[in-house]
């Protein structure tokens, strides 16, 4: 297989990749809308992070900021599909080994490390909020790392040593090209 044939093929799957990327945006969008806005979503998820039988109010303090430290991780996985959006995009259009390549890895990479401490922190404040209203020795904390998000923070730390490997290379081939 000649490597026109190939690169033409990698095109290809880049557009398909550039879409899908922005479909999971949308639904990641979508997902969150649906959850804010179905009644009991939010007593769900409130008793989902409370051991059972814990009391709690969700009430409009716990609602709004609940809300905003929501918007912050799920605006870091947004940022992360468009992102992965544009990189394909890119590749696409045919410039694969290019300098934004790297810097775009490195973006995505970035967005899914600051994922795991954006979830233990909203986690944490959450439900100090929803039981803030029970007498001190029944209010709660929760500091605790799924493997989800760990493992999603260690996926992101690996982009970010390839993405900067990527625009390394890349300026090496640009410095090389000079050359010739």
């Amino acid at each position: 297989m000649s490597s026109t044939v190939s690169f033409q093929r990698v095109q290809r799957y880049s557009i398909w990749f550039s879409r899908i990327s922005l479909l999971f945006g949308i639904l990641i969008l979508l997902q969150n809308v649906v959850f804010w806005i179905t009644p009991g979503s939010l007593q769900r998820g409130a008793a989902m992070l409370l051991p059972d039988g814990t009391p709690h109010e969700v009430n409009a303090a716990v609602i709004t900021v609940g809300f905003f430290l929501n918007a912050l991780v799920m605006g870091l996985l947004l940022w992360a599909c468009w992102q992965a959006h544009r990189l394909f995009q890119a590749f696409a259009n045919g410039q694969v080994l290019v300098s934004a390549t790297g810097v775009r890895l490195f973006r995505i990479g970035f967005a899914f490390a600051l994922v795991l401490p954006g979830q233990v922190t909203s986690t944490a404040v959450i439900t100090l909020l929803l039981t803030w209203g029970n007498p001190e020795a029944q209010r709660l904390v929760d500091v605790s790392v799924d493997a989800a998000h760990l493992s999603m923070a260690v996926a992101g730390a690996l982009m970010m040593a390839v993405g900067w490997a990527m625009g390394e290379a890349a300026r090496i081939a640009e410095d090389n090209a000079q050359i010739i």
